[in-house]
């Protein structure tokens, strides 16, 4: 697996999504915005499972508890179809560019 900047993951999940960067390391919490920083969290943690939730909280101005609920949040959402589908969305991408 290529080594990727959680800075571009962070980018690239909030591009394929439509949605700005600036939302989605802010503290928006419409849904569409936050599923897709919960993505961008897992992907993160996909691509750097050393990285503790603190440290990856730190890209999104979030502590660790935060990203550890969003972890778990993500796995929960995965049985919605429309969260699915933009999961799976960004998994190809990322499994298309980097691997």
């Amino acid at each position: 697996m290529s080594y990727v900047k959680p800075t571009e993951i962070i980018k690239a999940t909030a591009s394929k999504l439509g949605i700005p960067v600036k939302l989605v390391t802010g503290i928006t919490k419409k849904r569409e915005v936050v599923e897709t920083r919960f993505i961008a969290m897992h992907t993160i943690n996909q691509f750097h499972p050393g990285l503790t939730p603190a440290a990856i909280g730190k890209s999104f101005k979030r502590d660790r508890t935060s990203v550890m609920y969003a972890l778990k949040k993500y796995d929960e959402l995965l049985g919605d179809k429309a969260f699915n589908s933009k999961a799976s969305q960004v998994a190809e991408y990322f499994k298309n560019k980097y691997q």
